[in-house]
């Protein structure tokens, strides 16, 4: 095989590898910038160093940075790690000068969205989509955790919520519940209900015992009927002897 052969080949074989990575799970896309720059409500002065409002489908998340400038958001499922879809990002300087996503170093592959700011002792903020009962939240920063459930929903309940990471405290604002950590660094799962399905639950619960405790009596009478006429037919046969 001549060198020029062993050239080509080479040359197609690097090709078809740079080929891969432009389509593979690193490609990078940029995200369009009235997506990073949209408005939204932030809470920025809160008594937590992370604020998560979670409101319909989507959550505003507040950050106060301890250092780190690089950040990574992904989902795992089955079929592997996905990116989430961020929007209305901003980073606040410690002197409170503001920059919109698009002026932050922003990109997204087919596996995760990475976010790096110019200074990690700033606050950072974006909004990402969740979906109506359950909530990802990610441990960007380590510190006290607050989170706003949506309006009227609730955790507690054994068999419609979990939370995770546990030792966490709770209270009522109105009809909102709020969740706090004093000190965490993991991600945050969440699993809520309608204050409503609390309720049509346990309805549920006691119409089903109900039904059952119906039915056990019901079928010991007509154990308790049989019985009887068993006796009195054993009675008369006795008699007839």
């Amino acid at each position: 095989m001549t060198n020029t052969r062993i050239i080509t080949i080479i040359s197609v074989i690097a090709f078809l590898a740079v080929l891969a990575g432009c389509i593979g799970p690193f490609a990078s896309s940029d995200i369009p910038a009235d997506e990073l720059d949209k408005e939204a409500n932030y809470t920025w002065d809160s008594d937590a160093d992370v604020t998560i409002d979670i409101e319909g489908s989507v959550y505003r998340a507040v950050y106060s940075l301890d250092g780190e400038t690089t950040f990574e958001l992904s989902t795992r499922s089955r079929r592997g790690s996905s990116p989430v879809d961020i929007e209305a990002v901003r980073y606040r300087f410690p002197n409170g000068t503001m920059l919109t996503g698009s002026q932050l170093d922003i990109s997204q592959s087919s596996s995760r969205t990475t976010i790096e700011v110019p200074d990690g002792n700033g606050t950072l903020a974006f909004t990402a989509e969740t979906s109506s009962n359950r909530a990802v939240i990610h441990g960007l920063a380590a510190g006290s955790y607050r989170v706003d459930l949506p309006e009227g929903h609730r955790v507690g309940n054994f068999f419609l919520s979990a939370v995770s990471p546990s030792g966490y405290e709770s209270e009522l604002e109105g009809d909102t519940q709020v969740l706090y950590w004093d000190e965490n660094d993991d991600d945050i799962y969440l699993d809520y209900y309608l204050s409503r399905d609390h309720y049509l639950f346990y309805g549920f619960l006691l119409s089903s015992g109900l039904v059952m405790a119906g039915g056990f009596v019901y079928y010991r009478r007509k154990i308790n009927a049989l019985a009887r006429k068993r006796r009195r037919l054993s009675q008369r046969i006795e008699t007839d002897e």
